[in-house]
């Protein structure tokens, strides 16, 4: 089964920018970092589990010689910023009774990632009923160069919060591809929190500590765990996907790319301006079956080998009606081997 989510990333948290929510609306304390939560609601509504973690030290040795990265700024961090080891993708249903209530939970996740990102704990006192703001996980962590990126799906725009006429025309509901078979329980979602770090256990805290501060508003949906890097930082090979196939030796990686091809800079909705948009796919890997082709193929020589990325490459994009040229499917399937 295949997962998905398409999710309009604004530029909400950027302190230049603060009323260019849909939302709009004021600050409002009641769903501050300190909101007390029982503990009995903890267990209850937090819809976490703690058992889907492995920590790893080597991870931890790098993560504590980084800088915080910074929330604040002219655009969401955790969208250009250098690719961390671990990540944490949850997406959320919204179950707020108000626009005001909704509202009100935005200004606290800010406040809150702000907050972890700078590798401190929630503020908040427990008491005998109540359990403290920060969940503590990740006392005595680093920061480990969190990045919290907050998103919008296309049903939060529906009618129940008076947001149809701000939706964005580009933010709709991708339609599934062909072999594709989508589980409606691992598709969509209101709202989506993707926490990236160079620790597990980071991520994992800050999203915890997120689906906390939204409990009565927000319940937590779908959520997925990855790792590794996308692509090549500086003095960085392009890494290999779990097929063996280096991936990502065309991603962009200049200012002036990300403006032409990532940051929304003309849509027919301001508060979109200086956001982009994400699509979520958590996709099925048969390797079993992909290590018994990879060892018939691998007898290949290598021009028969192109040859057979060549005609995947031209199946794989056929549905679009695109037409790789004979030497650019050649460069890429040399690009994929390595």
């Amino acid at each position: 089964m295949i997962s998905m989510a398409a999710v309009a990333i604004s530029a909400l948290p950027a302190q230049a920018r603060p009323d260019r929510s849909p939302l709009g609306g004021g600050p409002d304390s009641q769903y501050g970092c300190g909101v007390g939560v029982t503990r009995r609601a903890v267990l209850a509504r937090a819809g976490l589990s703690a058992g889907t973690l492995a920590l790893g030290g080597a991870a931890r040795a790098v993560a504590a010689d980084a800088e915080p990265i910074r929330y604040h700024g002219r655009y969401q961090a955790g969208v250009t910023t250098p690719q961390q080891a671990r990540l944490l993708f949850q997406t959320f249903d919204a179950t707020a009774r108000s626009p005001h209530e909704l509202r009100a939970l935005l200004r606290a996740w800010t406040d809150a990632a702000r907050v972890m990102c700078e590798g401190r704990p929630l503020p908040g006192r427990a008491s005998r009923d109540r359990a403290p703001a920060d969940t503590g996980e990740a006392l005595g962590l680093a920061a480990s160069r969190l990045t919290v990126t907050f998103g919008f799906g296309p049903s939060l725009f529906h009618r129940r919060y008076g947001l149809a006429g701000h939706r964005p025309d580009a933010l709709i509901d991708l339609p599934a591809f062909p072999g594709e078979q989508l589980d409606p329980a691992r598709c969509g979602g209101d709202l989506a929190v993707l926490a990236c770090a160079d620790d597990p256990q980071v991520c994992y805290h800050a999203v915890r500590n997120l689906a906390r501060l939204g409990r009565n508003i927000v319940s937590p949906f779908w959520a997925v765990l990855g790792f590794g890097r996308a692509s090549a930082g500086p003095g960085q090979h392009t890494p290999r996907n779990l097929l063996g196939f280096k991936d990502g030796t065309r991603n962009i990686t200049t200012q002036a790319e990300y403006d032409r091809f990532v940051w929304v800079g003309n849509s027919d909705q301001a508060w979109m301006n200086g956001g982009t948009y994400q699509v979520v796919r958590k996709i099925r890997m048969l390797m079993e079956t992909w290590d018994v082709d990879r060892g018939i193929v691998g007898d290949f020589p290598p021009a028969q080998l192109h040859r057979y990325l060549d005609e995947r490459l031209a199946a794989l994009v056929a549905p679009f009606g695109v037409t790789v040229k004979r030497f650019e499917k050649r460069r890429i399937g040399r690009q994929l081997l390595g």
